[in-house]
């Protein structure tokens, strides 16, 4: 989990009651024509609900692959989430109960981007909260890539082939021009979130992350024709 994560994870929540389970055709979304390919149809639970005795909404849409290891290990790290968050909710209220009389508190889960292929899925969510009375709200990138015959979610050095210093330079190289903002540059790979598609492979990063708030959250999309010889072969 990345370093953002760590200082953001008591502000985060994955909804609650009675999920809706829909098949989405992706081939009629407006996000299909970059962010779903491999996946001509797919099922998503969706949610949303109002926490009265919190002020919270909550929005919430995840993908059922039918791949019961990924989905237990989405739906486990987004419970994760939940507690922690209602625990924190909590202990605002505790500290001032006008929080309850603001502006609501909210918290969105959405699929951006969903590609499957005959090695791995690769799922891209925006995840965004808010509590009542602050400043503004915070949004985020949270990817999962799961290898199909291993079973297991991957990394990106499982994916990418980085051995030396200059590897780890050149991948800092390409990603910042893909970024392409003045002053704003990647400057580690440690626990980068990425996520997959069809041709393109995209490097998310955080409100905070790199960049001030105003920037908001940023995303380098490359070609994986330029990061081809980098990709592992199994992945090819």
């Amino acid at each position: 989990m990345k370093l953002l994560y760590q200082f953001i994870f008591l502000l985060m929540l994955y909804g609650c009651s009675q999920p809706h389970q829909e098949k989405r055709d992706v081939s009629n979304d407006k996000k299909s024509a970059v962010g779903f390919s491999g996946l001509t149809e797919f099922a998503v639970d969706s949610s949303s609900t109002f926490d009265k005795n919190r002020n919270t909404q909550i929005s919430i849409e995840i993908p059922v692959s039918g791949i019961q290891e990924l989905d237990e290990q989405i739906k486990a790290e987004i419970d994760k989430q939940k507690v922690e968050f209602i625990k924190s909710i909590d202990e605002l209220i505790k500290e001032d109960r006008d929080i309850l009389t603001t502006v609501n508190s909210d918290f969105s889960v959405d699929l951006i981007s969903a590609y499957n292929d005959k090695n791995l899925i690769s799922y891209c969510f925006i995840i965004s909260y808010y509590h009542g009375g602050a400043a503004h709200p915070m949004t985020m990138y949270n990817s999962f890539n799961f290898d199909k015959k291993e079973k297991k979610l991957i990394s990106f050095t499982d994916y990418f082939n980085v051995k030396t210093q200059n590897d780890s330079i050149w991948f800092l190289t390409i990603i910042n021009k893909a970024i392409d903002i003045d002053n704003v540059k990647a400057t580690s790979l440690n626990e980068i979130d990425f996520n997959i598609e069809k041709d393109t492979i995209s490097f998310n990063f955080d409100d905070y992350e790199i960049a001030s708030y105003a920037e908001g959250i940023i995303q380098g999309r490359i070609k994986k024709s330029v990061l081809s010889e980098k990709i592992k072969n199994n992945y090819r």
